[in-house]
């Protein structure tokens, strides 16, 4: 998914300003653009003739937390870590997809500039890798799995990181 600034490539179409892959479902893009406490960052259905690299070659999405949400997360880490980890595990333990779930804390320098980022990023991608030009049902499968799990974990972790606001008032 990139915007749209140049035509987009022959696997991709046009949708709200953005070139997508062609068999990416509008109904996946819509629900994972409506969730409450992650963006999307990248969506890809699997490229399996690119060789060069697994990113491209597996399908995936790729989520980051939005800033609004960070601090309260970072705050109440140790609160929430344990449900958090419950949650992931049984939203994705079926053994069709790879995830990983990664909170940083960052410190870069160079060229006279120093940079300090927090941040969550999710990264969910299909083990297994679809072959042909229309999606393979499985990997089409792995989407509306993935999309659901993803939309569930989204709507824990605000009900979550809300309850706890709440308690420090």
């Amino acid at each position: 998914m990139h915007d749209r600034q140049q035509p987009c490539d022959e696997y991709q179409r046009p949708w709200h300003g953005h070139c997508v892959d062609i068999n990416l479902e509008d109904d996946w893009l819509e629900r994972l653009n409506n969730l409450r406490v992650f963006d999307l960052i990248n969506i890809c259905e699997g490229h399996p003739k690119r060789l060069s690299s697994t990113v491209t070659r597996h399908a995936h999405i790729y989520l980051k937390l939005k800033d609004t949400y960070l601090r309260n997360l970072v705050k109440d880490w140790e609160i929430i870590r344990p449900s958090l980890l419950k949650e992931v595990h049984c939203l994705f333990q079926d053994g069709s997809t790879h995830l990983n779930f990664a909170l940083t804390f960052k410190v870069r320098t160079g060229r006279g500039r120093f940079v300090y980022q927090e941040g969550l990023r999710l990264k969910i991608r299909a083990n297994k890798v679809s072959y042909g030009p229309n999606l393979d049902p499985a990997i089409q499968a792995w989407f509306e799995d993935a999309v659901s799990c993803t939309e569930t974990l989204d709507q824990d972790l605000y009900k979550w990181m809300a309850d706890l606001q709440k308690t420090d008032r």
